[in-house]
């Protein structure tokens, strides 16, 4: 119920596709519906380890936020199926680690938190609208929450 991987998923014979222009192109996965209805962009975060404590938890109403890994270092995500509720189901709450060698991208109304690097200068990639970068400023100072038309970010 959180998203997919995004990475090389062992595509069986015959369901790979080569490249009509590039012989040595294949698509070695099949393509994931990324859902974005507007200005989407792509960033490179930086991460440094950081205790495995989730402190908050967001949401995106309008698109399907995918994290994907450079060099090949570990991430590990904590995650919670989307809800009708104004905040996430914390008994739900689980922790997914991803090796390195395949991204995930999440459906939308995933609760989530940044995902926790295990090793120092972690970096990957995030696809995801530019208006959530534009909202992801904290409405309320005191919480450091944030709500707007894309995000809901809670303190939890």
């Amino acid at each position: 119920p959180y998203g997919v991987l995004v990475g090389d998923n062992e595509v069986t014979a015959g369901q790979g596709r080569s490249s009509q222009h590039y012989a040595a192109v294949r698509v070695c996965a099949p393509a994931q519906p990324f859902q974005s209805d507007a200005d989407t962009t792509m960033v490179v975060l930086c991460y440094e380890p950081r205790p495995l404590e989730v402190k908050f938890m967001e949401r995106h109403y309008k698109h399907t936020q995918t994290f994907i890994p450079l060099e090949g270092k570990p991430l590990v995500g904590f995650f919670a199926p989307p809800n009708d509720k104004d905040e996430p189901d914390l008994d739900k709450v689980v922790a997914f680690r991803f090796d390195g060698s395949a991204g995930f991208q999440m459906h939308k109304g995933t609760w989530h938190e940044q995902p926790f690097p295990e090793l120092p200068g972690t970096k990957a990639v995030c696809l995801l609208r530019a208006e959530t970068i534009r909202e992801l400023k904290p409405t309320n100072p005191e919480t450091g929450e944030c709500q707007g038309q894309d995000i809901s970010k809670l303190n939890v």
